[in-house]
């Protein structure tokens, strides 16, 4: 794949340069991206590089419905643009706000990531027209329970009926202790990953 990063000014501009890379591509300001060349081309517009980020997080079923007292949901819309590798590039749309994200592949309980804020105005484009189908679409809920905070998904459309949980840690060997409303764990299990409900959605399991 070639990925071309530019400075501010765009491809070519102040800091620019031309690489060939697979993603990530650590960029600490992302404005725009778009697909004009060719579909293998991308251009990604960069002011500098960011330091890697590791997420390290645990994923549970969830079962019973006392969760739902504890907090207040939030509508979150997310679609896939390349998947290569195991590495995803994600656009998500929360309220008016868009990220666009960039994860590497799965080790144990832990992967790259890098995250970039952008218009909530380009999410939605980049939702509409760059996206594989179906989007994901999945009400979130963030519940404090003993120092950590959980995220439940709980999904709706052609994954309506998957309820997911995540803690995420600072260390793969950190103690949790699990609230009484979560059931068993499908950290690792690729069929549990979002990019993969794409291609795969809970309303088509057997």
């Amino acid at each position: 794949m070639v990925v071309k990063v530019g400075g501010v000014g765009g491809v070519g501009g102040a800091g620019g340069e031309k690489i060939k890379l697979v993603f990530p591509v650590p960029c600490s300001l992302i404005s725009t991206i778009n697909f004009n060349e060719s579909p293998t081309t991308y251009y990604i517009f960069c002011s500098k590089v960011a330091a890697m980020a590791i997420e390290i997080e645990r994923k549970f079923l969830v079962k019973g419905d006392q969760w739902r007292t504890l907090s207040q949901g939030m509508l979150y819309r997310q679609g896939y643009i390349a998947t290569q590798n195991l590495t995803t590039v994600r656009v998500r749309l929360v309220g008016d706000q868009g990220y666009l994200t960039i994860k590497g592949k799965t080790d144990n309980f832990s992967r790259v990531e890098y995250e970039y804020p952008i218009p909530g105005s380009d999410a939605q484009e980049m939702l509409e027209t760059l996206c594989d189908r179906p989007l994901i679409e999945k009400t979130r809920y963030r519940i404090e329970d003993k120092k950590l905070v959980w995220e439940v998904d709980e999904f709706i459309g052609e994954n309506e009926g998957l309820i997911i949980a995540e803690v995420e840690l600072t260390d793969e060997n950190q103690d949790v202790e699990l609230p009484n409303w979560i059931g068993q764990e499908v950290t690792g299990d690729p069929n549990y990953y979002n990019a993969n409900l794409v291609r795969h959605p809970f309303s088509q399991w057997s």
